[in-house]
């Protein structure tokens, strides 16, 4: 279990607790979810799926089926259940039940914990959309323009391929699905511990859904009314600063740095990828550069290159492994 993970849940679970002080008992039966959507064992806890339909404004569009698991009450008092998304968008939920089952239930002791995959990705019909482009390249070559024009080419080529369910992934339609779950699990009210992302979740469901909404906890909330573009510039931003941040640190010392550690840093985004091992350095150095421990192991891997213990290739064999389902894992293979 990521402790990481289990301990920003542990301060959500205190302000579910602090919700429900004023009541243990959910409007239909006992609280615990009854619904039979073809749960079967997997692994510690339970999976299962809900149909919901592409469009609700249009059913003869069809439907698809939402993944779901549930980490069932293992005490004798049943308190209700509680839906948990940790953030995206674009991104999984179901491992969130999955990895942290033990701790949640310790947590908060009388709740059923489900997890779902939000429509389109994971398990819940996901959208496989190519992602050929090279946008480091045409970043460097043909500048911001060149990337959001590549953008357009690979979205207008993933609509074609999705087919309907590409026009019908927001976060309105996903708020209807969680309410296709709540009914699914018999229960007339939910609880919901959303985090980042997944807080536009829960505020989203509360004011849709306000006789259903039981506890929401919104932890590193998105604001209800924001400007994406904005917030994308804006996390841009920050990520560069943090970038400079680095390599001033390594110039002035705060860092134990080889020689040139930019120079060894374009080194290794100049060499040539293999199996997305270029993306998959770039996730990671930009994880890295916002974690504690992070900037640490960046230096200790430039180190490691400019040594000639790994090769200076985007996929050296010297990773952090970012796990951003239940927080940070680092790993070192030097």
């Amino acid at each position: 279990m990521c402790r990481l993970g289990l301990a920003v849940l542990s301060l959500s679970a205190l302000s579910l607790s602090a919700l429900g002080a004023c009541g243990t008992s959910d409007s239909a039966g006992d609280g615990r979810s009854q619904g039979s959507r073809g749960w079967h064992t997997c692994g510690d806890i339970e999976c299962a799926t809900v149909e919901v339909p592409i469009d609700y404004s249009a059913p003869d569009l069809g439907t698809i089926q939402i993944a779901i698991n549930r980490a069932s009450n293992q005490s004798a008092q049943s308190r209700g259940v509680v839906l948990l998304n940790p953030g995206g968008p674009g991104e999984p939920g179901k491992f969130l039940v999955e990895g942290l089952a033990p701790g949640l239930r310790a947590l908060l002791p009388g709740y059923d914990f489900i997890g779902f995959d939000p429509r389109g990705v994971g398990d819940s019909a996901p959208l496989h959309c190519s992602r050929d482009a090279d946008l480091v390249g045409l970043l460097n070559t043909g500048g911001v323009a060149a990337v959001l024009d590549a953008l357009r080419s690979l979205s207008r080529v993933c609509a074609a391929e999705s087919g309907p369910l590409f026009q019908h992934v927001g976060s309105n339609q996903v708020v209807a699905d969680i309410d296709l779950i709540r009914q699914s699990l018999g229960v007339e009210e939910i609880n919901f511990i959303g985090i980042s992302y997944g807080t536009r979740l829960g505020e989203l469901y509360a004011q849709a859904f306000p006789e259903h909404a039981r506890g929401i906890v919104l932890d590193s909330p998105v604001a209800p009314i924001a400007d994406v573009t904005e917030q994308v510039r804006a996390q841009f931003d920050a990520l560069l600063r943090a970038h400079e941040a680095f390599f001033s640190d390594c110039a002035s010392g705060a860092l134990n740095c080889p020689t040139d550690p930019k120079g060894i840093f374009d080194a290794v985004l100049a060499s040539e990828p293999s199996d997305g091992a270029r993306a998959q350095f770039i996730a990671n150095w930009q994880a890295l550069l916002s974690a504690p421990p992070g900037r640490e192991i960046l230096a200790q891997l430039l180190r490691a290159v400019a040594s000639g213990q790994v090769m200076a290739t985007a996929n050296m064999p010297v990773m952090a492994s970012v796990d951003a389902r239940a927080g940070v894992n680092f790993i070192a293979n030097l």
